[in-house]
């Protein structure tokens, strides 16, 4: 098993106790059989904001699918994505978490600069992957647009905003295999893990190589000299303690000029600096005992280390981790954390040799159990056989925008619950060949078009008139030579491989022996028949590629039940080998706004008063001749603003559009999210297509009145009058006028139904669930 424990690196560099633990793991993980362990470092600078954010954002896009199994254990190490990866929490981003100053508010800030946008991000609940791009890239405007902003210091509410939302993300269940902490202290913490998951404590050894006790001369610690460790407490108890036994500080830090003032003209304090490892465990081996009392400690390595030594350990009732180690009268003490009870304790260690000496002669046996052996095995886990699916398609699916893009993201989304996926997708010349992971167990792989490909879809184009990237590689597989090379590595292995569409099967049929399931998404045949010229004999071309993709696979699935008809009847294919996998949404991420709070949507924007209409569409034939329809039932209703979004804004009838005609072209996720929420009509004038729609459904989870065609609407749903207005093209105006004047009571039954029907039916999971069951 190939294995990767992820980190950042520390910026400017220093060895601390996290660099010790990864070390340590990657040693034992190599001595054991079968594993092969390597440590994998990114710079990680955290003086400021946007150094601590680029570095989540790094490791994000960090690609690790070439490893069978990952263990992370630090922010921002785990914002990563892994199907088998192991969280193994030292700690969080303290500052922000633990030890975030109380005095500070942890809500955001009402009088921030922040954009609306940027702040719906930050505080949406349930996150997931998805939101990372919109997330990073408004971050990074934000910064570009204010370098001097005080509004993301260190600590504070908006960092510490942000950095919970990015932790929410990384570690939410179901992207992550096995939740660990080095200690119950960190377990128990607030906020570090998601509620309700198990979470399984591992203590872990010191890399130190620490040896018997041989002498008791000293009273020693080690650690760094700042206001968490609480050395000057201690060296204030031992002042008082006026005992004869010197006290040893090795370490530096922010408070060592101020703790040497402390102790001048003691000449019974040393304090030796930073030392070596062999000065360490000569320290150890020489000490009486060993006093250590941090705040709050995550685990404490010192603790280990001296009773490894034979030491008995002073700690603190608050010391945290390191309260999980020591056991009153066997191998130690813990004591109230103030000065006096410390100097006491200090006394008794120091005049009680006989019963010090009897508590580190138990400590290591008390630790005797912590090892890197038994560490190592019990982090390995060994991922539990997932079937690989291998889908092949002709365009790049992330960002989702297009009714297309919609559905393979979602639906393989919800597969990659159940079963690794791998898309094989083409991009456009001259694009970068990379491969994104998209989410838990779905990763992106893009091949850039071959340039003869391109040659032959350029031939096509101006043979036919329209666009036809897809058919050229359905004709000529052989000129996308390094999409073929694609196909062929990520379907080494494959349990289930799948033509998203026809136009990738007969490349599959060259690389791939075995079965091939057809999912197809439209009618493709008649859908192209009214966009290619009529008798042109590359439309046969296509019949044939679809029809022997139909009839070959083991199992076709359909958008609806109407295209599983025609699939059947015109390829002759029979009716009970063909499933129907509806179109959905992902209901989840679309907020659903009463027409009530539309109002206040519109008058923040300076529409109040107008009743909008929007219409969502891709630059795909059916949608164009929607919106011509759109475009002159607009002409007969001048008082209604029509607001049209997507690429369909490319289309050249929009030229003849009258002035209540908006064209909002292809926005951002979080723009289309602020128009479903502002518009008051969802329209659907469709005429023609295959498959679904998948803008009525958004148009029903957000809440909006849907007016739509009967076409529109196929596919039932949605229903008439129950949940929407339905109006044949030449009514659709009337229809419109209608829907404008709806009482809101009307108008809130409407919307509230739709919603609920599309939650009972066609949410996104439940919808790749029911694919699943049949697929898998």
């Amino acid at each position: 098993m190939k294995l990767a424990i992820v980190a950042p690196s520390p910026v400017p560099f220093v060895i601390g106790g996290a660099e010790n633990l990864w070390w340590g793991l990657v040693s034992a993980f190599n001595r054991e059989p079968g594993i092969e362990a390597e440590l994998i470092k990114l710079p990680s600078p955290e003086r400021n904001a946007r150094e601590i954010l680029a570095s989540y954002r790094r490791f994000a896009e960090l690609d690790v699918s070439h490893f069978d199994q990952v263990i992370t254990t630090k922010y921002p190490a785990w914002m990563l994505s892994h199907p088998n990866h192991v969280v193994y929490v030292q700690h969080k981003l303290r500052g922000l978490y633990d030890t975030y100053p109380a005095h500070l508010p942890t809500a955001l800030p009402a009088d921030t600069r922040l954009p609306q946008a940027l702040r719906s991000l930050i505080t949406r609940p349930d996150p997931d992957r998805s939101l990372l791009p919109d997330l990073f890239g408004a971050l990074e405007s934000w910064f570009t647009a204010h370098p001097d902003d005080h509004g993301f210091d260190l600590p504070g509410p908006l960092l510490r905003a942000v950095v919970h939302q990015l932790d929410r993300i990384a570690l939410a269940p179901g992207a992550i295999r096995r939740y660990m902490a080095i200690s119950h202290t960190v377990a128990g913490r607030a906020d570090h893990f998601p509620p309700g998951v198990q979470v399984e404590v591992l203590h872990h050894p010191t890399s130190l190589a620490t040896q018997p006790a041989s002498a008791y001369e000293a009273i020693f610690t080690a650690s760094r000299l700042d206001g968490p460790k609480r050395v000057e407490l201690l060296l204030r108890a031992y002042l008082k303690a006026g005992v004869d036994v010197p006290l040893r500080i090795a370490g530096s830090g922010p408070e060592a000029q101020r703790l040497q003032r402390l102790a001048e003209g003691n000449p019974h304090v040393s304090f030796l600096g930073r030392i070596t490892e062999e000065q360490l465990v000569d320290e150890y081996r020489r000490a009486l005992f060993v006093p250590f009392i941090p705040d709050r400690e995550d685990y404490g390595l010192i603790t280990l280390e001296a009773m490894q030594s034979g030491k008995a350990v002073l700690t603190v009732s608050d010391a945290g981790g390191v309260n999980e180690l020591v056991q009153p009268g066997l191998n130690g003490e813990i004591v109230a954390p103030d000065e006096d009870t410390l100097t006491e304790a200090i006394r008794r260690l120091c005049e009680d040799r006989t019963r010090t000496l009897a508590m580190g002669a138990a400590a290591p046996g008390s630790v005797a159990h912590i090892d890197w052996a038994a560490t190592a095995r019990t982090l390995l886990t060994p991922p539990v056989r997932r079937k690989k699916v291998v889908v092949a398609n002709t365009f790049a699916i992330y960002p989702p925008q297009s009714g297309g893009q919609l559905r393979l993201y979602h639906l393989y989304k919800g597969l990659a619950r159940q079963a690794d996926v791998v898309m094989v997708n083409l991009t456009e010349p001259g694009q970068p060949a990379r491969r994104l992971a998209l989410a838990p167990g779905l990763s992106e792989v893009r091949v850039p078009r071959a340039l003869s490909l391109a040659e032959a879809d350029r031939a096509l184009e101006g043979a036919l008139g329209v666009s036809s990237g897809d058919l050229s590689l359905a004709l000529f597989p052989a000129l996308a030579p390094n999409y073929l090379r694609a196909l062929r590595e990520a379907c080494e292995g494959a349990d289930v491989v799948v033509a998203s569409h026809p136009y990738a099967w007969a490349a599959l049929r060259k690389v791939w022996p075995g079965p091939i399931v057809y999912e197809s998404h439209n009618m493709e045949y008649e859908l192209k028949a009214a966009l290619y010229p009529p008798d042109t004999p590359w439309l046969q071309g296509l019949a044939d590629v679809e029809g022997a993709c139909a009839r070959e696979a083991p199992q076709v699935f359909a958008c609806s039940e109407a295209d599983a008809d025609r699939l059947a009847e015109v390829y002759d294919v029979p009716r009970a080998r063909i499933g129907v996998i509806p179109n959905g949404v992902d209901v989840s991420e679309v907020t659903f706004t009463p027409p009530g709070a539309r109002e206040t949507a519109k008058a923040r924007l300076g529409l109040a008063g107008r009743t909008l209409v929007l219409f969502m569409g891709s630059l795909h034939q059916p949608n164009v001749e929607a919106l011509e329809t759109l475009i002159a039932v607009a002409h007969t209703c001048p008082d209604l603003d029509f607001l049209i979004m997507g690429s369909v804004c490319q289309a050249a009838c929009l030229q003849a559009a009258s002035a209540n005609v908006h064209p909002l072209g292809l926005v951002p996720e979080r723009e289309k999210q602020r128009w479903l929420a502002t518009a008051d009509i969802g329209f659907n004038p469709m005429l023609s297509g295959s498959g679904t729609n998948l803008k009525i459904l958004d148009y029903a989870a957000a809440g909006l009145v849907i007016v739509s065609t009967p076409f529109g609407a196929r596919g039932a749903v949605l229903t008439a009058p129950e949940h929407l207005l339905l109006a044949e093209p030449d009514r659709l105006a009337p229809a419109l006028m209608a829907a404008a004047r709806l009482p809101l009571a009307e108008r809130q039954r409407l919307v509230e139904a739709a919603r609920r029907r599309i939650e009972e039916t066609v949410d996104w999971p439940a919808v790749a669930d029911a694919y699943a069951r049949q697929l898998l």
